[in-house]
């Protein structure tokens, strides 16, 4: 289920229409404001809820009846939940999931992304990965039903061994923030608000 965010003007009857055009809608499709909703949430649904009503209510498409303006928050308070989420971010950093990625260095001395890779490592065959809980290589071929898995998030880099030509290749390891992280879907709210501000239009908070 994707969380959206849309403008749309009040029609009369108290209905809305959706303004066209993709400048005026966002999606979260990777479900990442409950990754960010869910920890703040945890000092009480009661005082969260005052501050974010219009994720907690947001319109369900599949209720079988038209979104109303009752349905429909003010632009300027969705802005304001998104500024309560980054100052959030900025003081508990902890409390939210950072990301890793490995980054390959190519011959030419670019890099390029990889989202998980086989090579060798301290001598046995590794699958690399990174996740939410950080940068790993575990062992490939083992006999155990928990293979040994390596920690790879407290180190900038690592020399690996690639097959089938046994190349070295350095494995770059990035720690992304999250702020940086979400930076793209706080962008991404924002514009939508403002936009509705400007036009002195509303916004519907959904699931689709």
């Amino acid at each position: 289920m994707s969380f959206c965010l849309n403008c749309v003007e009040q029609t009369e009857g108290g209905g809305v229409r959706l303004l066209d055009g993709p400048e005026f809608r966002c999606a979260d499709h990777l479900r990442q404001l409950p990754s960010l909703l869910d920890p703040v949430d945890g000092r009480g649904r009661r005082a969260f809820g005052k501050v974010f009503p219009w994720y907690f209510r947001a319109f369900d498409w599949d209720s079988g009846r038209a979104p109303a303006a009752a349905d429909c928050a003010r632009p300027k308070d969705v802005l304001a939940a998104v500024h309560t989420i980054e100052r959030e971010l900025q003081r508990n950093p902890k409390r939210f999931p950072a990301q890793w990625r490995l980054w390959q260095r190519q011959a030419d001395g670019t890099e390029a992304q990889c989202p998980q890779m086989l090579a060798v490592y301290r001598g046995k065959r590794c699958r690399f990965f990174a996740d939410d809980q950080g940068a790993w290589a575990v062992e490939a071929e083992s006999a155990m039903a928990y293979p040994v898995h390596y920690p790879l998030s407290d180190l900038p880099e690592v020399s690996v061994s690639v097959e089938p030509d046994a190349h070295l290749v350095t494995v770059r390891i990035e720690a992304m923030s999250p702020l940086a992280v979400h930076q793209q879907l706080f962008s991404d709210l924002k514009r939508v608000c403002l936009l509705a501000s400007q036009r002195n239009a509303l916004v519907l908070a959904s699931f689709a």
